[in-house]
């Protein structure tokens, strides 16, 4: 829907694997190879995306060698895609195994952070200098993230978290605000505090804060999204999808449009 096609399905293939895509992960090598496929937003998950790409363009053993790659879980990864991209097409999502026509957006960080958040929805929100918190649990960011100093201004999409002497969180990227409250359930408005929640409960977060009027915009539009999203989904048409959409992807890559 997005057409972040072809890095997203690369970025969930290597999440996947379940192996990380550098040898010896904490050596001063894999380090340095990290440096080397760092995307400038800090996210480790678009660092993922950057590290296929170069592996796409020269897969061989010797290129992963000389960048600290680990070549098999590369290969495993491509294998996924394959598969994944085979499915889609089964199933009609797509209509061709060029993924080119579903990936035109794939160039824009936002865009495809978005895509991610609306599969993963894992998020960690900043509460201090140094910590963060999952649900209402506090979790910290672990060193071996590429962004050893993210915005603390935004939340946290992850992929990992483990416990030793602390929760830590890894495979991280900062989300903003505005894409947390059009991309994750359930979301509501406090109309006295002029701030746009998700969550339910104790879990609610506070996320966007904005004018009344915008409010009810975000709100409305995301009602309105969810229901063209259900219609396509059944396979049912929607006349004001291609429309909703595109404002969509308007909102998500410039973060200002409005809506």
């Amino acid at each position: 829907i997005l057409k972040c096609l072809d890095k997203g399905l690369a970025i969930s293939a290597l999440l996947s694997v379940g192996k990380s895509v550098f040898v010896d992960g904490e050596s001063g090598e894999a380090k340095l190879a990290r440096r080397k496929f760092s995307h400038e937003s800090g996210s480790d998950f678009l660092m993922l995306s950057n590290v296929y790409s170069a592996y796409e363009s020269n897969p061989t053993r010797k290129f992963c060698i000389s960048n600290n790659l680990n070549h098999s879980v590369l290969m495993d990864a491509a294998n996924l895609v394959s598969q994944l991209t085979s499915s889609l097409l089964t199933s009609a999502w797509i209509k061709t195994s060029h993924l080119s026509p579903y990936s035109s957006n794939s160039p824009s960080s936002n865009l495809l952070t978005s895509c991610l958040l609306s599969g993963l929805t894992t998020l960690a929100f900043p509460t201090s200098s140094s910590a963060y918190t999952f649900r209402t649990e506090p979790v910290y960011l672990h060193s071996s993230s590429s962004s050893s100093s993210p915005s603390l201004k935004t939340p946290l999409l992850f992929y990992e978290r483990f416990t030793t002497s602390k929760t830590w969180i890894s495979t991280v990227s900062n989300v903003s605000n505005l894409s947390i409250a059009l991309l994750t359930e359930p979301l509501s408005i406090d109309y006295g505090a002029r701030t746009i929640h998700v969550g339910e409960g104790k879990l609610s977060k506070g996320v966007y804060k904005c004018k009344l009027k915008e409010g009810i915009a975000v709100y409305e539009f995301k009602r309105k999204l969810s229901k063209g999203f259900e219609k396509v989904f059944k396979g049912e048409k929607d006349e004001e999808w291609d429309d909703t959409v595109g404002r969509l992807v308007e909102i998500l890559k410039y973060e200002g449009a409005v809506i």
